[in-house]
């Protein structure tokens, strides 16, 4: 058995932890071994599988990345194609909303070339956050108050022109208890993380300071986070769930079925459990 571990061409050998991922696939008897997702020349068809890992510049080459997953419809890919093809645009949050997910509030706004957030002052909101439809790690992302609507138009007109963007209620539970992530292993829970942002920011990535500590989620929470899952088809090797509780509700800020960080390095055994699920999922799909 041979897997591509696809990544990008600032992480060729994978990034922290995972780039142990290898020597472990090795033992369990897979050779597997990382590829530049958007090199031209890279050949795929001798690979008997194909795992999106660290291709975190995607959202940068929207267009091109399509275009792989065009190419790559036909193999056996983990997470599957069609899955990550509606991942990529956030569109997905208000779709799961109408099938009765609760989701942070959320206010999509298509791409314009007279950019107009007016109406967002009507939801009576104090203070929202912007980004593109598709995006990642906190790209273009402006956290604002209403009396600040003028500066984030002004902003983010131009951009308007040719992406479509989304504005959340800032949830201010992120400051104060934090931002979930749970993890699912073959819709398993696997463990879950909280994450914070440093003083005075809204961000919880760690290039802006966030940290990030293993949290044992109640089983409440597990539960609501297993229950998005029910609403996306066919087979999920992984998956990550990221949100906040507020009154007992767990509300969905991101459905991470692409690329996301799993935090393997903050689960016990994490990376060998992951490695283990791989196979499986292997397993599965070739019977």
């Amino acid at each position: 058995m041979r897997i591509a571990l696809l990544t990008n061409a600032e992480h060729a050998q994978l990034f922290g932890i995972e780039q142990e991922l290898p020597g472990l696939f090795r033992a369990v008897g897979i050779h597997a071994e990382p590829v530049i997702w958007s090199k031209q020349d890279t050949v795929l068809e001798h690979f008997d599988a194909l795992l999106f890992r660290s291709v975190w510049d995607y959202y940068k080459h929207a267009a091109a990345f399509r275009k792989f997953l065009d190419r790559v419809q036909g193999m056996r890919v983990l997470n599957p194609v069609d899955v990550v093809r509606w991942n990529m645009d956030k569109a997905y949050l208000m779709e799961l909303e109408r099938a009765g997910i609760p989701i942070i509030p959320s206010q999509p706004v298509p791409r314009t070339a007279a950019l107009d957030l007016g109406p967002v002052r009507q939801l009576g909101w104090h203070e929202a956050v912007i980004k593109p439809m598709v995006s990642a790690g906190a790209h273009r992302t402006s956290r604002f108050t209403m009396d600040e609507l003028a500066i984030v138009e002004q902003e983010f007109r131009d951009y308007a022109r040719s992406h479509d963007l989304i504005v959340q209620e800032f949830m201010p539970e992120i400051a104060v208890e934090g931002e979930w992530s749970v993890v699912f292993f073959n819709r398993t829970y696997s463990h879950a993380v909280l994450k914070r942002p440093a003083q005075g920011d809204f961000r919880v990535q760690p290039r802006f300071g966030g940290i990030t500590q293993a949290s044992s989620a109640p089983p409440a929470l597990i539960a609501q986070a297993r229950a998005v899952l029910e609403h996306v088809q066919g087979p999920l090797l992984y998956t990550r769930v990221d949100g906040v509780m507020r009154n007992g509700v767990f509300l969905l800020m991101e459905l991470e079925l692409i690329e996301p960080w799993l935090f393997l390095d903050q689960a016990e055994d994490g990376i060998q459990r992951f490695v283990d699920a791989t196979a499986e999922a292997l397993k599965l799909s070739a019977s």
